[in-house]
């Protein structure tokens, strides 16, 4: 089984864990004594002219509670952000840090993806108008689980004047958490690029082709989006690697009603991946082929 751990992205959880707790500027609810879920923003004072503005949410869990990445596997409930109709906000675009798989040693298919711990998942929040006054009301939903599953639902809220650009005393946090989010694949700061994805010979699997200079370490993890016909939540494997080219073979998950394999998506399927490794991690949007290309061998970047 593959175990995740990434020195980059670890460096900036560590500077953020290390940051005082939130207060003040996000309010919220009452949580449970397990969770407790805070907005914070990058700004205390909005330019007048500015139509968006970055924040981000800070769930701090107890030890052993954990709660799910955008695609958590087949058991799961991600985040969800509804603004109130009051709110100065139009909507809540979630930016999702790369998660971290917790493995089903037993059943490997029954594997979630998401995080542990305190996590701090920025926002781009994109206003309504140039109101004098910014207010940021919405409810949060997501599922938190431990030995069971539950679902929660918390109240968040930020006030922001308008007026002359002034950072928020929670700046570090937003900056910090925006760094470690995963590149885009063509991005030339990208440590990795996702080359291609293709059925195996046998159709039963994908396979992955990556570009890293970094080689294949335990370090490493994969992770493909569900579809409305499969889900990828078991561990995948390393196929072959030579050179700078590491393939991956990724599982299509067992339909839990009859036990059978989904045939898997369709040729010319976009699969939205995310690669994760010791030096950070790239997500794309990459065509499914029907097959591998002819040479694993990736240019030299």
């Amino acid at each position: 089984m593959m175990r995740v751990h990434v020195r980059r992205l670890a460096l900036a959880v560590m500077v953020i864990a290390s940051l005082p707790p939130v207060t003040a500027s996000g309010v919220h609810a009452a949580d449970p004594p397990f969770v407790r879920i805070d907005a914070v923003a990058a700004l205390a004072r909005v330019p007048a002219n500015a139509d968006r503005i970055s924040a981000a949410l800070v769930i701090d869990l107890a030890p052993g509670w954990k709660t799910y990445w955008r695609s958590p596997g087949p058991f799961g409930m991600p985040l969800t952000i509804t603004p109130a109709a009051s709110s100065s906000v139009l909507r809540a675009d979630i930016l999702w840090p790369a998660p971290t798989r917790f493995v089903h040693e037993r059943t490997p298919a029954l594997s979630t993806i998401g995080y542990a711990g305190r996590t701090v998942i920025p926002l781009e929040l994109h206003l309504k108008g140039t109101a004098r006054d910014i207010l940021f009301d919405a409810d949060i939903s997501l599922g938190i689980c431990r030995d069971a599953c539950i679902p929660h639902t918390a109240a968040v809220s930020l006030e922001l004047p308008r007026g002359a650009e002034l950072k928020s005393p929670h700046a570090a946090i937003v900056e910090f958490a925006r760094k470690a989010l995963p590149h885009r694949n063509d991005a030339p700061e990208a440590p990795t690029h996702i080359a291609w994805a293709a059925m195996s010979g046998d159709g039963a699997d994908i396979l992955i082709g990556i570009c890293t200079d970094g080689g294949q370490t335990d370090d490493t993890d994969i992770f493909i989006a569900a579809l409305d016909d499969a889900s990828f939540a078991t561990p995948p494997e390393v196929d072959r690697a030579h050179g700078n080219t590491v393939v991956y073979r990724t599982y299509i998950d067992p339909d839990f009603a009859t036990g059978a394999r989904p045939a898997g998506p369709a040729i010319g399927t976009r699969l939205d991946i995310t690669f994760k490794e010791e030096h950070g991690a790239v997500t794309a949007l990459v065509p499914l082929r029907e097959r591998p290309p002819d040479t694993d061998t990736c240019p030299k970047r």
